[in-house]
């Protein structure tokens, strides 16, 4: 949770705190402002700002790393030790106890998830998140333009490296699925993407007031007998999913030919 500034300045009597401090009061003095002044201003407050915030579970105040260790011990209750050797948290609306869980049985290998709410020193309720490969090499929680609630970015990958982007909304305890496309593709076949993915950005294309999935890359072609590392044919590729907001899911769009 990133603090204010006032909060910050109260807590954390540091150099920065006392630098901004010090320019507030002499900057705005009442013979004017100074280029020097403000140029040592703004990067001051910059970077007062910046590391003011909770990056990571150990930046966090107490009651945070507290919470944190009792939804892990109550998760490990429910499963057998022996199976899972890490669950890993990702806060998607913490104010109201919204968590994603990744068991780690064997990282990148074997690997679930659970939605869950976690209120009063307790777990209220799980939900397994579906899946169509082994492994969750990542889980995000996005907050796009033109919605209210954080959308869950979840990649799932095979363990030949392919994989695909799953786009979810969270609804009465349940992910509605919102898109699942490629996005990893090692090319064992002799067809894949350049580097083993594309880029997926979130943009909004057509205006209309809501981020879109764009996807990019390269397609790189080898023939059976090609033994060198280059490709045999490379094709450019891009696909866009617009945001439909009569049927709530990401819909491809058709190129015109």
């Amino acid at each position: 949770m990133v603090n204010g500034l006032n909060p910050f300045l109260s807590q954390r009597p540091s150099f920065l705190r006392i630098l901004v401090l010090f320019q507030c009061r002499f900057s705005f003095a009442p013979e004017g402002i100074s280029l020097i002044r403000i140029v040592i201003l703004f990067p001051a407050i910059i970077l007062l700002l910046l590391s003011s915030g909770c990056n990571s579970n150990e930046d966090c105040t107490k009651q945070q790393r507290d919470n944190f260790s009792q939804i892990r011990a109550s998760l490990q209750k429910r499963i057998e030790p022996a199976k899972c050797k890490e669950i890993e948290l990702i806060p998607i609306q913490q104010d109201n106890g919204i968590f994603v869980a990744v068991y780690h049985h064997m990282n990148h290998w074997a690997e679930d998830a659970v939605l869950l709410r976690y209120r009063e020193k307790q777990i209220e309720w799980t939900t397994r998140i579906p899946q169509t490969a082994q492994s969750i090499p990542s889980v995000k929680k996005l907050q796009l333009k033109g919605f209210t609630d954080p959308i869950i970015e979840i990649i799932e990958e095979t363990h030949q490296g392919n994989g695909f982007l799953c786009l979810y909304r969270i609804e009465d305890k349940q992910l509605h699925p919102l898109l699942q496309t490629k996005l990893l593709d090692q090319g064992t076949d002799g067809i894949g993407f350049r580097g083993g993915r594309i880029k997926n950005e979130y943009r909004d294309m057509n205006s209309d007031g809501f981020d879109d999935v764009l996807l990019s890359g390269l397609i790189d072609h080898f023939n059976d007998d090609n033994e060198s590392s280059r490709p045999d044919l490379t094709e450019t590729y891009q696909k866009i999913f617009f945001w439909n907001q009569l049927n709530l899911t990401f819909a491809e769009s058709i190129p015109i030919e």
